[in-house]
């Protein structure tokens, strides 16, 4: 009988050892079968609510793909696409990349990014249809789709309310409906005392070729041709673009600081209003579309998209559309606006979400941009950081100084854009 319990009794320990060696075995072959899939950003990760958004991006989307294990790396703007094309040189490149719009067609012009367009056909949640129409224009070629539009910003018009009241000036979105009412609204705003401004109706913006690109948009004008292969914009509408904003310049509209209120209006984005309310809580703002020119029949902006893509290079390609398939979908934008209080999601049904029209109502600035967007023209985008570098200066010098003609100043760039889009071919 003692011999029959210490038997039984073995047999139990060895059974056990049995079922612990197996699940420990399943843990480490579970572990080993993990696809790492690695994921570079350029957005700053110290920042408290980049972090939160993307450790709840890492969570859920670990919880609801327990076969991929992400793994980041963030890298500064500065670097990032240096470091892109060296990884990818070395054989170490990432799988997913996210992308400005500056530099995701020069990536797929040199053969570095999968073509979407299969993934896309079996996921009808991803197709361009699904996404304001203007970020659409930066992620595909010739048909060829390149990248998911992950995040999306426009330029927009904003404006001191209570300055408007003060002149007795219509503050509704669209209350100045043209480029002239611009222009008298700014002599009403602008106060000089003892020979000196202390209140300009006008800040202009850093990037000269953007603000230019979104005052043509509404005069009829946009930066290229139809198809994207020349220049458009040396024509009447630029002209009378340049001319417009020179005016203001000449005329000592233009300057101030728009969070100081020393500016009643202010070229900016539909990113800007947690910036304003930062520096400054009480100040009360609105943001608009631009009023509409001469030469046009709309108002209008500026439109884009960064997105994400898939290097060309990646041995995980399934692994990488489903996290893209995750970052760029409808709940994404919505974690996006919650946790970085940024509005920015491309996506067309997220503005019918009860979670957007919460936003409008705790941030009536918001309203417009759905009508901001779906205004927007193109982005000088092909080749920016060689077009900015050459032309940047030549658009700055004709509206901010006067030293050039606006003529000059568009005959000059239209040479350089057309010689860099040649060479994109």
């Amino acid at each position: 009988m003692c011999f029959m319990r210490r038997a039984s009794r073995v047999r139990r320990i060895v059974a056990w050892l049995c079922v612990s060696a197996i699940m420990l075995l399943s843990t480490v072959v579970g572990q080993a079968s993990k696809a790492k899939l690695a994921v570079w950003d350029w957005w700053d990760i110290a920042n408290p609510s980049i972090k939160a958004y993307y450790d709840w991006v890492t969570t859920t989307f670990e919880a609801a793909n327990p076969d991929i294990e992400l793994e980041y790396q963030f890298i500064p703007e500065s670097q990032y696409y240096t470091r892109i094309i060296t990884a990818v040189a070395a054989g170490v490149a990432p799988d997913v990349v996210q992308l400005s719009i500056t530099r995701a067609r020069d990536f797929f012009n040199e053969g570095l990014l999968m073509v979407l367009n299969d993934f896309v056909a079996k996921t009808p949640s991803m197709a361009p249809r699904e996404f304001v129409p203007p970020t659409q224009i930066y992620n595909q070629k010739d048909g060829q789709i390149y990248g998911i539009t992950f995040v999306m910003d426009a330029s927009a018009l904003l404006y001191n309310r209570q300055h408007f009241r003060e002149a007795g000036l219509d503050d509704s979105p669209e209350g100045i409906a043209s480029w002239d009412e611009f222009v008298q609204a700014a002599k009403k705003l602008v106060r000089r005392h003892g020979g000196e401004t202390t209140r300009f109706a006008y800040t202009f913006y850093g990037n000269p070729i953007e603000e230019f690109c979104s005052w043509m948009r509404t005069n009829g004008g946009s930066f290229y041709n139809t198809d994207f292969t020349q220049a458009g914009f040396n024509t009447k509408s630029g002209v009378e673009t340049l001319r417009f904003l020179q005016s203001l310049s000449l005329d000592q509209l233009a300057g101030g600081n728009f969070n100081a209120e020393t500016a009643s209006t202010r070229y900016w984005g539909t990113w800007a209003g947690s910036y304003i309310r930062n520096a400054n809580p009480s100040l009360d703002f609105g943001m608009t579309t631009f009023p509409q020119g001469p030469s046009g029949n709309q108002r209008g902006s500026t439109t884009w998209g960064n997105m994400m893509t898939v290097l060309s290079t990646t041995q995980k390609p399934e692994a990488s559309w489903r996290y893209i398939t995750f970052v760029c979908g409808l709940e994404s934008g919505i974690q996006l606006l919650r946790l970085m209080d940024r509005p920015t999601c491309p996506r067309l049904e997220f503005y019918r979400t009860s979670a957007w029209r919460e936003a409008v109502r705790a941030n009536p600035w918001m309203e417009q941009i759905p009508a901001i967007v779906n205004a927007g023209g193109a982005y000088p985008f092909i080749r920016f950081a060689d077009v900015n570098a050459q032309v940047g200066p030549l658009i700055r010098a004709a509206i901010q100084s006067a030293t050039m003609s606006p003529e000059e100043a568009l005959l000059r760039s239209e040479e350089i854009v057309n010689r860099f889009l040649s060479e994109t071919e």
